[in-house]
């Protein structure tokens, strides 16, 4: 008999050699966005070996029910089904772990294929109403039984319960009972022999999809019962990951289940680098299409997730930039809904504004985030305070959070993909309003005052949507509101807010692309109750002068720009 390798040995020598890769073959290419193991592993295709993963799960003797949460398209589905496929006792025989990291290690070779498994995928668990959850709820329990069909004739279960698996393969999908999966799990360790793995897939999907809607608390509800009795302690059940987005919170959905362990963006360090790519891993795949040199392209596009710790590239992004030619383009983004981000848009908190525009000029902002996050008990975003809206960006992915004292985090947007598309957002929230900020910024760094203060006038007559018409009265928020549509210009220009040149700060100057052009300085006043417009509008041209705001400052004509913004009017002067 051969002797194992020491798991520890084994994986420091495999660090030091760089293997991180699983290939179909010499001709294998990164491409493609599958999120099936099994059918990656059946066709050659290529993808980052993560099956440590299933090292660090099973071997853990302490913990039973893990908790993964990472953005959408971060590797989950694919990770979930390779522990399905190293697991599952219908697989056994399978060459499908051949070369990978856990076939060379050795170490759960004893284990592999010889459990029975429930895998759950609860994406289409929604509904517009309870009735049409509960038949969802329903349908992925009825096909759970139907996955395990020979339970009914088995004659290691009891009478009783073979006509229960009967009762169960054809009964109306909205007859389901809370402990029904908690009952199979029993069946299939009187049957196997060994308890149960449970894997669950888009866990929180059901509680997502019901933000905002009228029987959210039924399916928070919902899921609770079914999951609590299936998880808590069940004997039946050996192991159970659960994979989804949001981290939502132990009280929600957990009540009473301790031997849980989460990660997330924002904790569990000893799994970060287990879903999405590692630099090494994107190495790899660079070195596998022949590229090298495309390194720094994904990096600027695509890298910039700092997950619990560790950096991480956008596995679905990098996957297609290489399937699609190596085009340097937005594939994560627009692929579910977004509407998280337009009511943080459009929250109307002076604090959230002030941090989106930092935030969308490239910076960081130091912030408060939860690490469980708890929807607000009315279901609605809205009602969501800064620090659960941005924290369910961080986990949605359309921001990361670097540092952490004290619970506060260096928060910023990740990398150019999510910038564009996040800028792209923007000017979609504000529909056809764009076009007066865009022709406004047209007319400034043309020099064309009346025209300008014409734009600014039907910008404050007419907010851009509904949402924003609520926060209109204040000229703080319209001042925010304006950075915010400047900050996502994109013909040919870029907006930079607070800057620093002369001797002080302008509120926001706005530079040509490509280096050649008009550049513009502008510095917003807001006119008091009953003081002339024409002095305060003056005063703000003089003080771009007098502090020297546009020394140094490139572009052909450089503009100095003074808007003034009351109540009801505005004006603009131009040098």
């Amino acid at each position: 008999m051969s002797e194992k390798i020491s798991r520890d040995s084994w994986t420091n020598s495999k660090k030091n050699d760089g293997v991180s890769t699983i290939n179909g073959g010499e001709d294998t290419k990164p491409t493609g966005s599958l999120d099936n193991f099994i059918e990656i592993r059946e066709t050659g295709g290529y993808l980052a070996d993560k099956t440590m993963l299933i090292d660090r799960i099973m071997s853990d003797r302490h913990n039973k029910v893990f908790l993964f949460c990472r953005p959408r398209r971060f590797g989950k589905s694919i990770n979930l089904t390779m522990l399905d496929a190293f697991l599952n006792v219908k697989y056994k025989g399978n060459t499908w772990f051949d070369g990978t990291l856990i076939s060379e290690c050795g170490s759960h070779d004893d284990i592999k294929n010889t459990f029975p498994v429930i895998y759950l995928n609860m994406k289409t668990v929604s509904g517009k109403d309870p009735e049409s959850v509960a038949r969802r709820f329903g349908h992925i329990i009825r096909s759970a039984y139907r996955t395990h069909y020979y339970l009914e004739t088995s004659e290691r279960l009891p009478g009783f319960m073979r006509k229960d698996v009967s009762k169960r393969l054809d009964y109306d999908l909205s007859e389901f009972e809370p402990d029904d999966l908690a009952s199979l799990s029993e069946m299939l360790h009187l049957h196997h022999g060994v308890p149960a793995v449970v894997l669950i897939d888009e866990y929180d999907a059901p509680v997502h999809m019901a933000l905002g809607m009228e029987h959210y608390t039924d399916v928070i509800r919902t899921v609770r019962n079914t999951l609590t009795p299936l998880l808590k302690d069940n004997p039946h059940v050996y192991k159970a990951v659960l994979v989804g987005v949001l981290r939502v919170a132990r009280e929600s959905l957990f009540s009473g289940l301790n031997n849980l362990v989460v990660s997330g963006p924002l904790e569990g360090s000893r799994f970060a680098d287990c879903f999405g790519m590692t630099e090494d891993d994107v190495i790899s795949a660079c070195d596998e299409a022949g590229h090298p040199e495309k390194l720094e392209e994904i990096r600027e596009y695509y890298d910039g997730y700092h997950i619990a710790g560790t950096d991480i590239y956008n596995p679905y992004s990098v996957m297609n930039y290489f399937g699609n030619g190596m085009k340097a383009e937005g594939y994560w983004v627009g692929t579910s809904s977004e509407r998280d981000f337009e009511i943080l848009l459009s929250a109307g908190n002076p604090d959230v504004n002030d941090a989106m525009i930092t935030l969308l000029s490239g910076k960081s902002v130091r912030m408060e985030l939860d690490r469980s996050l708890a929807f607000p008990t009315s279901g609605m975003l809205d009602d969501m305070d800064p620090k659960g809206m941005f924290t369910l960006m961080v986990q949605s992915g359309y921001l990361t959070a670097d540092s952490e004292e004290g619970g506060f985090y260096d928060v910023r947007v990740p990398n150019k993909e999510i910038m564009t598309h996040l800028k792209s957002r923007v000017r979609n929230w504000f529909g056809p309003g764009w076009a007066r900020i865009d022709g406004l910024l047209g007319s400034l760094l043309s020099g064309d005052e009346s025209k300008a203060e014409a734009n600014l006038m039907t910008l404050i007559e007419n907010p851009p949507n509904d949402r924003a018409k609520s926060h209109a009265d204040s000229v703080h928020a319209f001042h925010q509101m304006l950075i915010t549509g400047m900050l996502s210009v994109h013909s040919g220009y870029y907006a930079v807010p607070e800057y620093h040149s002369g001797d002080g700060v302008s509120d926001i100057a706005v530079f040509p692309k490509s280096g050649s052009g008009p550049s513009v300085i502008i510095e917003l006043k807001e006119v008091p109750a009953r003081e002339d417009i024409e002095d305060v509008v003056m005063s703000a041209l003089r003080q771009i002068e007098s502090k020297r705001y546009t020394l140094g400052v490139k572009g052909e004509p450089v503009r100095a720009c003074g808007i003034a913004i009351g109540k009801d009017r505005a004006a603009v002067r131009i040098s």
